[in-house]
């Protein structure tokens, strides 16, 4: 498991730009609606309204932008702020708390981290009153000290607003 994503969220990719295989597959834990358009229905629709390729383009660029970022902080950050970050990275932009619907086992397999380290680290993060452990769900409760958790410079403020 690479992340996961909400409602509203679109991801995707197109073999036009690169051809080749498809390299994400994406699975639904909950009732989904999703929405699929192929290079060729893309084509069609660009007939009437160029612009989606600019569409296309954003989202391909911030789902490299997204990669890139989480690549940094797996080479850069150590695994305890790397947890921080993905934490952070996982709830929504909103001020308060966020329940993210997530077991300790795929949250360490996002990070490289065993379910026993993820689990340690998450202890921690909760006697500072950071997080709180439920039954397969992480409840994020004060979301600055986690950003604080992370350390200075290693991610920029702008990707977690509070």
């Amino acid at each position: 498991m690479i992340s996961q994503i909400g409602v509203g969220t679109a991801i995707g990719q197109t073999a036009r730009f690169g051809g080749g295989p498809r390299l994400v597959t994406v699975i639904a834990v909950e009732d989904s609606l999703v929405l699929q358009a192929t290079d060729q229905a893309l084509t069609l629709i660009a007939q009437d309204a160029p612009q989606i390729w600019q569409v296309v383009a954003g989202l391909l660029y911030l789902q490299l932008r997204g990669m890139v970022q989480m690549l940094a902080e797996a080479t850069a950050l150590a695994p305890r702020e790397r947890l921080a970050a993905r934490l952070m990275r996982l709830a929504p932009n909103a001020p308060g708390s966020a329940d993210l619907h997530i077991s300790q086992q795929a949250l360490g397999e996002m990070v490289g981290l065993s379910r026993k380290s993820v689990n340690l680290y998450l202890a921690e993060f909760e006697r500072l009153g950071l997080v709180k452990r439920n039954y397969a769900s992480i409840s994020i409760r004060n979301r600055s000290e986690l950003r604080r958790a992370i350390g200075p410079g290693a991610i920029s403020s702008r990707d977690f607003a509070d």
